[in-house]
């Protein structure tokens, strides 16, 4: 799970960021943050254990750079994996 530019949580994977699109009735499912502007499909059914049970990986545009910030340093990151494909999500 990573914060937004809003503060928001989103979940990454493979360099690829959700947000929380609908609550569903065993989970959420968090949808492409390029879903609007790039008209992007991906998207991840999670339940309520933070399991993915279901996913759409493949998008329309490469994944992003982001830059994390620690308290001692700041670097480009270009690929982290926090939520595995079918398994539990690192906080």
């Amino acid at each position: 799970m990573v914060k937004g530019r809003n503060g928001k949580n989103l979940l990454m994977l493979n360099g690829y960021t959700y947000y929380q699109h609908k609550v569903l009735k065993d989970g959420y499912r968090w949808s492409c943050t390029q879903m609007g502007s790039r008209s992007c499909r991906g998207f991840l059914h999670v339940t309520n254990d933070m399991l993915v049970i279901r996913a759409q990986t493949e998008h329309t545009h490469p994944p992003s750079k982001y830059l994390l910030e620690s308290t001692k340093m700041q670097r480009s990151y270009l690929s982290s994996t926090c939520v595995q494909a079918v398994g539990s999500i690192s906080a």
